[in-house]
């Protein structure tokens, strides 16, 4: 039963984990798309519209249903465990409707926590309901749009089936005898019959243009072809051909000439933006060139190297540069104010100083609505500005609310803040912050809370940073909280400890108390460990854990403890150091519940003890290494 309970379980993380990537390529499909529901689209141009509109639906049904209708590099590894996907298709078995019989057998199997399946359960709702369900209406929204657009190259757009058996028709004329312009079915149903290119994303290369409406209209009293058939002129269009006039009796080698460049001038390659009019090859490298020639400057080479373009996205590495110029921030956001560059995934700034002026447009460059919108990672480790308040005023830039003008860093899954004092204001925006931050997976706060100056703070910063860690801790996959100081009477180790916690890596290295409240006395300290909120490490695959405080460190190894007798501990790698010395009975008791328990990849053990393990111990020990552990114990001199 054990067995079955945690193949189910990385099954759904993996469904969660794939319903999350395929939901960002979703909502940018999407985007794609709707920016093209233009007028006066000639009936080629409406036809490439539809395509690419069953291209998105396409994406829905995969992120549903688990239905691969398009080739692709991807492995599937986990069987399809629902029923409503096309019987004989290819499933990744990864889908909404995968999750949610995973869920229910585990309701049944009763193999899980209830706490643990009611988290399970609402976050999946959420997905489908909020998530992916607005996602899907926005396409049905989009393609009622896109019906309701005139066009005086065509009569009406009407869509005919339901999926997969989706067609439109283009008609020229009105009334049921109107000619068929142009007609358009799926291509794709299955991997087999898919000519696609793999893992192809044409959404990001769609670019449609209006027609021009004084142009000769196509009369609708013409005998056209069938919808499928494609006449010469129609496939040059396509290309990105004009017509070119030639008089047949001044077809001599100047003429040919002349012809070969005006195809060349003519012709716009899908590679190339249309800016004011004209085609131009957009990137941020040839913006920030011909921004250095009209203010005279040369261009610096660590600018342009930062500008790359690695994997089709920037990845904006800051972090070596030092002092930072105002120039040289102003000058990345006119860069990323402008539309059609390719996305910026990563930007790191750690270790960086800033003046007052640099650090204005610090926060400008945070704020530019192209970059928030695609962000995936960033880091401002251990930055220096100007004033004690600055670095909240930092957090509030990265905040959006529904006040708020620039939108939310809706991509964002990794940020890194680690190595910046945070008091009581910085303490009270990281939580608005973070609870805006819907799709952060990793996050690390290493380092940020010294022990407060004043009793008085210790409240407010209790309050604030509790709050903060109670909402991440259902939401996040890894956080980094070491070095940082936790009052004896603190409940922020319970916020991360607590049931329904999706936290899978946790390192709580270093975390301090005050040295009034630590005992490293002779005699042990008779403390009740379950005093409080009890801990749930349930979900915990690896765990990093150091601390002076022995109270804490004893309710630690005592929820581990009762954690790996349960049964459902999903621990994999576990790392403990110890810092006083009365702890030989507890980790007498862990070392003994982990040889009986657990299915360890590593474990260290460090701590100092005056009294020799018992014999059951050192036996435990032995079967531990025998199983293959590298390492169990050391012993500190």
């Amino acid at each position: 039963m054990r067995g079955e309970s945690q193949r189910l379980s990385t099954h759904l993380k993996a469904a969660f984990a794939e319903i999350e990537r395929l939901r960002v390529i979703y909502s940018q499909a999407i985007e794609q798309l709707a920016a093209y529901v233009l007028t006066n689209l000639s009936p080629q141009s409406a036809a490439q519209w539809f395509e690419m509109y069953l291209r998105v639906v396409d994406l829905g049904v995969q992120i549903r249903r688990g239905e691969i209708r398009h080739r692709t590099k991807q492995q599937f590894k986990y069987p399809c465990m629902q029923k409503t996907g096309t019987e004989g298709a290819v499933h990744s078995g990864l889908g909404i409707d995968d999750a949610n019989v995973i869920l229910q057998r585990m309701e049944d199997g009763e193999w899980v926590k209830q706490s643990r399946l009611t988290n399970w359960f609402m976050k999946m709702d959420t997905l489908d309901r909020d998530t992916i369900g607005s996602l899907d209406e926005k396409v049905i929204a989009c393609l009622e749009d896109f019906q309701r657009q005139k066009s005086v190259f065509y009569d009406r757009l009407e869509k005919t089936g339901e999926d997969p058996y989706e067609a439109m028709v283009v008609f020229g004329a009105p009334g049921a005898d109107g000619s068929i312009l142009a007609k358009v079915t799926r291509a794709c149903f299955h991997l087999k019959d898919c000519s696609c290119l793999e893992d192809a994303e044409p959404w990001r290369e769609f670019c449609l243009e209006s027609a021009d409406p004084h142009a000769q209209i196509p009369s609708s009293t013409v005998d056209t072809a069938a919808g499928n058939d494609v006449g010469m002129k129609d496939i040059k269009r396509q290309m990105g051909f004009e017509e070119l006039s030639r008089e047949e009796k001044h077809e001599d080698t100047a003429a040919l000439a002349r012809d070969a460049a005006e195809l060349a001038r003519r012709r716009i390659p899908r590679t190339m933006a249309v800016v004011a009019g004209q085609s131009v090859l957009l990137s941020a490298r040839s913006i920030y060139q011909k921004k250095c020639e009209e203010i005279g400057s040369k261009p610096q080479k660590h600018i342009k190297e930062l500008l790359t373009v690695k994997d089709g996205s920037h990845h904006l590495h800051m972090s070596g540069i030092g002092f930072h110029a105002a120039e040289d921030l102003q000058m990345l956001v006119d860069i990323f104010s402008t539309h059609g560059l390719p996305l910026v995934k990563e930007l790191d700034i750690s270790n960086g100083f800033f003046n007052a002026a640099a650090f204005q447009m610090l926060c400008q460059l945070l704020r530019v609505p192209q970059l928030r919108q695609s962000l995936e990672r960033l880091s401002l480790r251990g930055i220096a500005v100007p004033l004690r308040g600055d670095f909240a005023t930092l957090l509030q830039n990265l905040t959006s609310d529904s006040s708020s003008s620039v939108p939310a860093l809706g991509n964002l899954k990794t940020l890194d803040i680690s190595f910046n004092t945070l008091w009581f204001d910085g303490a009270t925006q990281l939580q608005s912050l973070l609870s805006s931050l819907r799709c952060l997976e990793n996050l690390s706060l290493e380092s940020c809370f010294p022990e407060p100056e004043l009793s008085r703070d210790r409240q407010a910063l209790e309050e604030s940073v509790h709050g903060a860690l109670t909402d991440v801790s259902t939401r996040l996959e890894c956080l980094n909280f070491g070095s940082n100081y936790v009052a004896m009477d603190s409940h922020w180790l319970d916020a991360l400890f607590a049931p329904g916690s999706t936290l899978q890596k946790l390192e709580l290295c270093g975390i301090s108390s005050s040295s009034s409240d630590v005992s490293d006395s002779t005699e042990p300290m008779e403390v009740d460990w379950q005093a409080g909120e009890t801990w749930d490490l349930q979900q915990i695959e690896t765990l990093k854990w150091s601390s002076n405080s022995g109270v804490h460190s004893d309710k630690l190894l005592g929820a581990l403890s009762a954690e790996l007798q349960s049964g459902f501990a999903q621990l994999k790698h576990l790392d403990v150091e110890l810092k006083t010395s009365e702890r030989s009975k507890k980790v007498a008791d862990t070392i003994m519940h982990i040889a009986d328990y657990a299915v360890l990849r590593s474990c260290r053990l460090c701590c100092s003890t005056r009294t020799a393990f018992t014999h059951g111990v050192q036996a435990s020990i032995a079967r531990l290494l025998e199983d293959g552990l590298q390492e169990l114990l050391s012993f500190p001199r």
